[in-house]
């Protein structure tokens, strides 16, 4: 399969409104009209993307005949005057859309798959559409959470103690147990969490997941809860041996993960988290971690980055991290730009787009900041 093919059938596969991806829809079916008629194809699309020139030529080809501007990166007046014709821009960073003046603007691409930063009430009530680049990396995010759990069910950090020290293998180690037979609990099912569930199903796990819409997950064997069906969250904490985060950060999922539900895990449950950082209380979580009540924690995502040198993670044999980075995925800006290719479709059909912001994807209650307006 290529890889438009396969992205597409990523996206066919996905159901609407969710954490992790709340604005992937199905390819067949309703679609909601979007804020505004199109009724001619834009004319000028401005940008910032940083890609080789075979990418570059793909962006071109998915504009034509519309004029492609590349303003100078490192001339904030380039980027100001072009963004005053643009139809559509595409940027590799959170800027704010309704700070520039551009008056024909009807569509922003941010080249990130979390767009938590922008996603402020006046940005999303604008008439322009802003999107984001979420699923492009879904496969090797779900493969990094799978990391962490490995490295937590084998105690990595203890194994290479043992190996670097000479020693064959440690106190207790016959007592591990690994994933095939545990319970997962994926909170969120975007893409990610879909890659993750459908890897964890081969790996003999059960797998639920828990989301906002009372929707099917796809995969079988894989039993889907709800907000929308009345489910409660905490129940489910309780009986599984691993949570894995893979939902996106707003205003709901903020501290979703607790000290209330932090301390009602069953004990000797692991936690991963692949999306971010904010979605978890990381001091009640350290806490649960030093006494033993969670057996490990997995995270690419902190809610302050890059973890300062001597934050309390940095010590702890059950705690494994990485500085927020996962493996590529071969060719992930044709993955962005098939995204891209898609929303084009969609916004000249007058469709609902991929991954568009939504108002439950609002995010108000933390002060991140977006890209502030360059200066000339």
């Amino acid at each position: 399969m290529c890889r438009i093919e396969e992205t597409s059938a990523l996206y066919a596969a996905q159901t609407q409104d969710d954490w992790c991806n709340p604005n992937v829809f199905r390819m067949q079916g309703n679609r909601r009209k979007v804020d505004y008629p199109v009724k001619q194809r834009p004319e000028t699309v401005v940008s910032l993307l940083r890609c080789s020139k075979k990418h570059h030529d793909l962006i071109e080809e998915v504009f034509q005949p519309a004029a492609v501007l590349y303003p100078d990166r490192d001339d904030p007046a380039s980027l100001i005057e072009a963004m005053k014709q643009a139809d559509i821009a595409l940027f590799d960073r959170n800027y704010d859309p309704t700070q520039f003046d551009a008056p024909r603007l009807k569509w922003v691409h941010i080249n990130q798959s979390g767009i938590e930063p922008i996603a402020k009430p006046h940005v999303i009530s604008s008439p322009i559409a802003v999107t984001s680049a979420a699923g492009r990396s879904a496969p090797v995010l779900a493969e990094h959470a799978l990391y962490f759990m490995l490295s937590i069910c084998y105690r990595g950090h203890v194994l290479a103690q043992a190996q670097h020290a000479g020693y064959w293998g440690f106190p207790q180690m016959q007592k591990r147990r690994g994933l095939c037979g545990k319970s997962l609990l994926i909170i969120g099912m975007g893409m990610t969490a879909h890659e993750l569930a459908k890897y964890c199903v081969v790996l003999g796990m059960n797998v639920a997941a828990f989301r906002r819409k009372d929707l099917d997950s796809g995969i079988e064997g894989v039993k889907t809860y709800s907000v929308a069906a009345g489910d409660n969250l905490d129940d489910l904490l309780s009986a599984v041996d691993v949570v894995a985060l893979a939902a996106s950060l707003n205003d709901t999922s903020y501290k979703i993960l607790n000290e209330d539900r932090l301390q009602n895990l069953k004990p000797g449950a692991s936690v991963v988290n692949v999306a971010r950082g904010g979605l978890v209380d990381e001091e009640a979580l350290l806490e649960c971690l030093l006494k033993g009540h969670i057996s490990g924690y997995g995270s690419d995502v902190f809610s302050k980055q890059p973890l300062d040198p001597d934050h309390p993670f940095r010590r702890l044999n059950n705690v494994y991290m990485s500085p927020h980075n996962t493996p590529q995925m071969p060719d992930r800006m044709g993955r962005c730009i098939d995204i891209i290719k898609e929303n084009h479709r969609r916004l000249l059909a007058g469709k609902e787009m991929l991954n568009r912001l939504k108002p439950e994807d609002a995010f108000t209650i933390r002060k991140r900041t977006p890209k502030a307006l360059p200066e000339e």
